[in-house]
């Protein structure tokens, strides 16, 4: 039978995932439950299984277990096999290998075990691959595994939509692509491709790596990390199949960097001041598509934003906004992207009057007062203005819009 996979020094449990057309096609073996696996006393692992059971669920895809026996023959049974002896105890900080039904991943024989051409693992050769890309701990393949699951349906892309018109929103962490999101969708007839990862999908799993993955095998359908730089390849290739419109949104570098320092997300290190963070070396992850660390943040935003300068000056059909502009008159930026692609706006405009960020409960106009009067200048000291000025693209900022500090008349200080 099948037996635990070896990864380096770790022993992982092996659950499989055995896609079969007939419930009675299923091995017969003693142990076939979800509830079966819970030994693993591994509540991340616990947390995945129901967010399969709710995903395939919705896939038309059935778990077969004790209390919900499938004795339908006309859907396709999804179920689950534990394969790890009820005497084995991993570390509690070890991740279980799921081994998952995947399109790319297909092999007759894993493990030296036949297996029905409908089935579709995960084998080492892939294993070994992904380890050869850059994922360092191996405990955390874990993620690659769920997000090659997760490949189907509305839940990351096109598949199972209706609609005639997809938003793609791409911008810098920080810079308003959740705003403009939301604005664009109230007020116009679009399908906003997903940027993100499904919050669904947020509960204790390993996230930065997890969020890499997802994007890895959904990009084709999505267009990748909204905050990553854009691959012009991958929007001509969906511009073959559907009718599409990208909207990029820059923002002041001055105001940005304010921001990106109180919420610099995969940015773990703390600083002690702004003064030191603008000398701090920005870490990439694999969804940017950037070609290596950013020297300082500044240079991240020099960066990102040239390359959403180019994508809208190429033959793509590409719309860059402003994020003060879209403060000051949100229903004209709506008016010039709905007149831009010729689509025609809901009866009602409809604003977004409330952040979109989880742990901030400001007003849009607070919002609107802060950016537009440029209140941020006063956590702006004289020496910050002179690091940032050093460093900051000027022919791109005269480009975009935005004028050049003079440290001499910056009156702000440090900020902690």
């Amino acid at each position: 039978m099948y037996t635990a996979v070896q990864i380096g020094q770790f022993q992982h449990s092996a659950c499989i995932f055995h896609c079969c057309e007939r419930a009675d096609q299923f091995p017969d073996t003693g142990r076939i439950h979800v509830l079966d696996i819970l030994h693993v006393q591994d509540k991340i692992f616990v947390a995945v299984l129901d967010l399969l059971f709710d995903v395939f669920s919705k896939e038309n895809i059935s778990f077969s277990n004790r209390n919900f026996p499938m004795k339908s023959e006309n859907r396709r049974i999804i179920q689950v096999f534990d394969f790890c002896p009820h005497d084995m105890n991993p570390p509690h900080n070890l991740f279980p290998l799921l081994i998952v039904k995947t399109q790319r991943c297909l092999d007759k024989h894993f493990m030296g075990q036949a297996v029905n051409s409908t089935s579709f693992f995960l084998t080492k050769n892939v294993i070994d691959s992904f380890i050869l890309e850059r994922v360092v701990d191996k405990r955390t393949l874990f993620a690659h595994c769920l997000a090659s699951c997760m490949m189907k349906g509305s839940l990351y892309g096109v598949g199972g939509f209706s609609v005639k018109v997809f938003l793609k929103v791409y911008g810098e962490r920080n810079s308003g692509t959740t705003f403009i999101e939301k604005l664009l969708a109230l007020n116009l007839p679009v399908k906003v491709l997903p940027g993100g990862v499904p919050k669904l999908l947020y509960r204790g799993l390993p996230y930065e790596l997890f969020r890499d993955s997802w994007f890895f095998w959904t990009e084709s359908r999505n267009l990748g990390w909204k905050h990553g730089i854009p691959v012009p390849g991958l929007i001509r290739n969906f511009m073959a199949k559907h009718r599409l419109i990208v909207v990029a949104i820059c923002k002041n570098p001055y105001a940005w960097l304010l921001s990106f320092y109180r919420h610099p997300y995969h940015l773990v290190k703390k600083w002690g001041s702004f003064s030191a963070f603008l000398e701090a070396q920005c870490n990439v992850v694999r969804r940017e598509n950037a070609k290596g660390l950013f020297q300082n943040p500044v240079e991240l935003w020099n960066v990102k934003n040239r390359a959403l300068l180019e994508l809208s000056k190429s033959k793509l059909p590409v719309i860059l906004l402003r994020y003060e502009d879209v403060l000051a008159a949100p229903e004209i930026a709506v008016e010039n992207v709905a007149s831009i692609s010729k689509l025609k706006m809901n009866d009602a405009f409809q604003g977004v009057y409330f952040s979109t960020k989880r742990e901030d409960n400001r007003h849009f106009e607070e919002y609107r007062s802060y950016y537009l009067d440029e209140k941020w200048r006063t956590n702006l000291s004289e020496e910050n203005v002179r690091r940032i000025n050093r460093d900051l693209d000027h022919k791109l900022c005269g480009e975009l819009g935005y004028e050049l500090i003079n440290p001499k008349i910056s009156e702000g200080k440090d900020f902690y």
